[in-house]
Formats: structure tokens, sequence, C-alpha cells
């Protein structure tokens, strides 16, 4: 018996449910690259600009501990130095030897305080300040906490709605297909069109290690705050030396972004779980009128 259900017009209601189905996935996959991408941002921005633990900093040290061999009878093996001073000055030793620097030469030293203070304008200018593409504007890195905050509220909300919006739109559609009588159609139809989302397909095994890897997405911005308010904390003396109201403020709204963000994210976790419950119960339901029709041993869909 033929199994394939009949050909369906393209004014057909069912495909208009389908193509504002896949409208929605659309905008919800287009929230989750901003995120993503904001995420990367942010994550590079203050990754670079913790206190003495970015390449440039560790540039600049070497450096600096390389210019005391310019200085007459030093010895970076002496008694009074420590076991982890001498650490430094051997790496600032193969720095010199790998740089081909002489330790006799002038010019060699005073090239080396030219570079100096080259990375020291770079992180400046470059690490403890950010440039505002197009409008002219910088702002302090220490700020970063207060933008990325609020920037990943305003995200994971959008995120939030553009999923909510993504799981009605998909009952809507299964509702209008199971009426119709083209069920199997809508979820093939949809089903090939999502990709955080990994719906049951013909002749292929749900492996719930990409289910997961795609759950795990939705805590990046999360993570990404929960790192940046443990390095905020560790470093508030830093802060407090500039300005002790200044660094509360920060503290306080990182803080209160991260309480936020955490609900939100799962918000967006318990929707994605509701909208893989009901790719199941279709995918079941799809599954039994397969197997009515042609007469074939269940579990065509459910493979994993």
């Amino acid at each position: 018996m033929n199994e394939n259900p009949p050909a369906v017009p393209e004014e057909s209601p069912v495909l208009q449910y389908v193509k504002a189905a896949t409208s929605s996935s659309e905008r919800a996959r287009t929230v989750m690259i901003v995120m993503i991408s904001a995420s990367v941002l942010v994550f590079v921005g203050f990754w670079n600009s913790r206190p003495g633990g970015g390449w440039l900093d560790q540039r600049i040290n070497v450096r600096k501990d390389a210019l005391k061999f310019f200085e007459p009878g030093f010895d970076p093996q002496g008694p009074k130095m420590t076991l982890q001073e001498k650490e430094r000055y051997a790496r600032a030793k193969q720095f010199l030897d790998n740089a081909n620097f002489d330790i006799s030469n002038v010019d060699d030293k005073e090239q080396i305080l030219d570079e100096v203070k080259e990375l020291r304008k770079v992180r400046i200018e470059k690490i403890r300040l950010i440039q505002i593409p197009f409008f002219g504007a910088v702002f302090d890195m220490n700020d970063m906490g207060i933008f990325a905050g609020i920037t990943f509220t305003i995200v994971l909300l959008w995120f939030r709605y553009s999923m909510s919006r993504e799981l009605r739109c998909f009952r809507l559609a299964f509702k209008e297909a199971r009426d119709q009588g083209q069920l199997r159609l809508c979820y093939d139809l949809l089903a090939m069109q999502q990709v955080m989302t990994v719906p049951p397909m013909y002749g292929q095994k749900l492996k719930k290690t990409w289910v997961l890897i795609a759950k795990a997405l939705f805590f990046i911005p999360l993570l990404i705050l929960a790192v940046q308010f443990r390095l905020n904390w560790v470093s508030r003396s830093y802060g407090y030396v500039l300005s002790e109201k200044l660094m509360n403020i920060l503290l306080i709204v990182n803080g209160v972004s991260l309480i936020i963000a955490a609900i939100l994210t799962w918000h967006c976790l318990a929707i994605s779980l509701r909208a893989d419950r009901l790719w199941k119960e279709v995918a079941r339901e799809v599954d039994t009128q397969t197997t009515e029709l042609s007469g074939n041993e269940p579990g065509r869909l459910l493979m994993g």
C-alpha cells in the first residue's frame, strides 16, 4: 500500500503554517548567533584585561625582566633570588636568546625600552579603553561588566521570547496538519529545517550528545557573566584604588545581571525541553500513522 501522503497545493494552510513556523525558527537562530557573538567579544575583552594575566602583560613583564641583564653585575641565579624570580629571569634570558639581543649592546637595551613603552601605550589605548566604532566614543574596560550584563539580559530576554514564539508556532502547525491529515508532511518539512533542535528523523539515530551540546550553548552568556563577576570580585582592590563608588556599582550591576541571566537561561532551557517533548510526541504519532499505512514494524522515527 502506498504510504506517501497526497500532494499538497502551495496555497495549502498547512504549508502556510510551516512557513510561519520556519520563520520563527530562523528568528531564534538569529538571536542565538547574536548571543554567541556578543559572548565571544565580551570574553576576549575581559580576558585580555585581567590583571597580570593577559598576553600583552606577559610581553611587557618578560621585557622588563630582560632589562635586568643589561645591568652590570646582575646575577639571575643569586642566593637572594627566590625560586619564582629565578624562573622569571630564566624565561627572560631565553627571550633575549631567541630575539638575538646582545646584553653588551646599548642599542639593544634602548630597543627593548622602546618596545616596553609602545606595549604599555597599546595596553592603555587598546585594552584598558574600549573604542566604540562609528561614534568615536570610548569607555573604560571596567565598565564592560555593566554593559555586558545589560546586553546579555536584553539578548536572553529576546531569545526567551523567540523560543516561546517558536514553540507556539510548532504547536499550531502540527495541530493544523493533524486536522488536515498532513501531519507527516508538516513534520518532515519542519524537521528538515531545524538546526539547534535535533528532532527524530527517518533512518537517523538520535544521538543525545549532540542534543546536550546544543543545550549547552544556552549557558554561554551565564558562564561569561559568572567568570567576569569572579574576576571583578577578586580584583576589586584594584578598582577601589580608583573609585570605591564605581567599583561597588560595577559589582552590584554585574551580580544582579548574573542572577537575571540565570533565571532567563533556565526559562530558555525549559522551553527547549518542552519543544523536544513536542517533537517526540509528534514523531510517535507520525510513526504510528506510517506503521498503519505500510504494515511495517513501528520505530522508523524513534531510533534514538
